[in-house]
């Protein structure tokens, strides 16, 4: 049975092996996974999807090893990453000039 398992509005789902979240798009629905597990080292941790590997990690302030992203860093970075596809979609679509969106 696993740890956490929850569900909201049937959109995002939480089980203990993998994280799951699935966006409902115009005609379709498509499932993203990404495992994350703890590695030996501090609070090291990696997670990895497709065959790719990222590890998030803190501060050493924090307890770290400073060797990746925090995960408010990685959340920060991933709202960058679907902010700029949606301007890109966008401005496409609307017939607008379209070179970079730039956030900090």
């Amino acid at each position: 049975m696993p740890i956490i398992d929850l569900k909201i509005e049937n959109t995002i789902i939480i089980t203990k092996s993998a994280f799951s979240i699935y966006l409902k798009g115009m005609l379709t629905m498509t499932k993203y996974s990404v495992t994350a597990r703890k590695t030996n080292s501090s609070l090291q941790v990696d997670a990895h999807t497709r065959g790719i590997h990222n590890t998030l990690d803190e501060p050493k302030a924090n307890g770290g090893t400073n060797t990746g992203l925090n995960p408010v860093e990685l959340e920060l970075g991933s709202l960058g990453a679907s902010l700029q596809e949606t301007a890109r979609k966008l401005s496409a679509s609307n017939n607008l000039p379209y070179g970079f969106l730039f956030m900090q």
